[in-house]
């Protein structure tokens, strides 16, 4: 079984693009991506508010995706 905190650590801390600035439903985020496995993935810190620095989400991009959360 996959361990969350170090997949996200791995992504956060070894990105192929990224930290990105962009928004995940009105909040400040940044954007890390990396090719894991040959599946695009990305995940997003929040910049503020009470959860500074926590994981917002992880998740699987779509190709509209890295244009809507700045990734190319």
């Amino acid at each position: 079984m996959i361990d969350k905190k170090e997949f996200n650590k791995n992504i956060i801390s070894n990105p192929d693009i990224g930290p990105r600035q962009t928004t995940l439903h009105g909040t400040n985020v940044n954007a890390y991506y990396k090719k894991v496995d040959n599946v695009d993935i990305a995940a997003f810190v929040y910049k503020e508010g009470s959860h500074k620095g926590g994981i917002a989400t992880t998740f699987k991009l779509e190709s509209s995706d890295f244009t809507k959360f700045n990734l190319k």
